[in-house]
């Protein structure tokens, strides 16, 4: 079998088995505004999900969940180097605690100015993304993966 159809094969079943699946993962962005210019506000979502070195911007949280822990995305403004940095990353929440404690835990952490938290997919952006979206994004993701191969 030629590789381009094992490739082509692979993202069908994968796009297929995420449309009957109910989907509980959280998909957040992943950057930081000191070595990455599409972090900054105002947030542009960029045109593809790889970044420069092809690492992704746009990350399944939810693989270290617990029972215990939520995973969640997180926007914060961190005062670093002399420098006001913008992030956008996973974060993880003791299930339970309140959205205020929360903020007021994220805030105590790394001398940050802000802390926004969310739980749906691409909150900490300027879009919320479904289930489908996150199924293409892995669909994407596994070509990449694959063509390394």
């Amino acid at each position: 079998m030629k590789r381009s159809s094992f490739l082509l094969i692979c993202v069908f079943f994968t796009v297929l088995s995420g449309l009957f699946q109910e989907s509980h993962a959280i998909y957040c962005w992943n950057c930081a505004s000191d070595n990455d210019a599409f972090c900054r506000d105002p947030f542009e979502e960029p045109a593809h999900i790889l970044g420069q070195n092809g690492d992704m911007k746009f990350d399944d949280c939810s693989v270290f969940e617990t029972t215990s822990k939520k995973a969640v995305c997180m926007k914060t403004k961190e005062f670093e180097n002399g420098r006001t940095v913008l992030r956008r990353q996973c974060g993880y929440a003791k299930v339970g605690v309140s959205p205020a404690q929360l903020k007021k835990d994220c805030l105590s952490e790394y001398n940050r100015l802000s802390c926004d938290i969310c739980d749906t997919s691409g909150c900490n952006g300027a879009a919320a993304y479904g289930p489908v979206t996150a199924v293409i994004v892995t669909s994407l993701a596994s070509v990449k993966f694959l063509s390394l191969l």
